[in-house]
């Protein structure tokens, strides 16, 4: 298990990085957050890398709880599945502010049967400059 939080945090540390050197500009950080894509890194398949712009995110789940809508800055969502031994498929989510970052992580997730990304702490964290990262299959 060690091991499998071990490539979480080198994945998150190269996901950075990469984004690290696009700050302040809209453009190179689409760019740079689309690239991630084509990333290869060993025993981890990166699903998606998706660019969200500064904004409003609004979110019927969260208008049940009288917050309709999430301030949200510029941010990279990256979805990938870790794949440590041969019987292993973990799927998880890191949402990285690429303009506010508070230079901290903020990291949840039970895994086993759990089975779902909760996006209103997701969206929270992102909303207060945290990194997200769920494990969440």
């Amino acid at each position: 298990m060690a091991g499998t939080w071990r490539r979480g945090y080198v994945l998150l540390s190269v996901l950075f990085s990469m984004l690290s050197g696009c700050a302040g500009r809209s453009d190179p950080q689409a760019d740079a957050c689309l690239k991630l894509k084509d990333l290869h890194l060993e025993h981890t398949q990166i699903v998606a890398a998706d660019y969200y712009s500064a904004g409003q995110d609004i979110s019927w789940k969260t208008m049940l709880f009288g917050v309709p809508r999430f301030k949200v800055p510029a941010s990279c969502r990256v979805k990938f599945v870790l794949t440590p031994s041969a019987d292993s498929h973990i799927e998880s989510e890191v949402w990285m502010p690429t303009t506010a970052w508070n230079g901290r992580l903020w990291s949840v997730g039970n895994g086993g049967l759990a089975g779902s990304i909760d996006e209103i702490s997701m969206h929270l964290a992102l909303s207060r400059g945290y990194a997200r990262k769920r494990r969440h299959r």
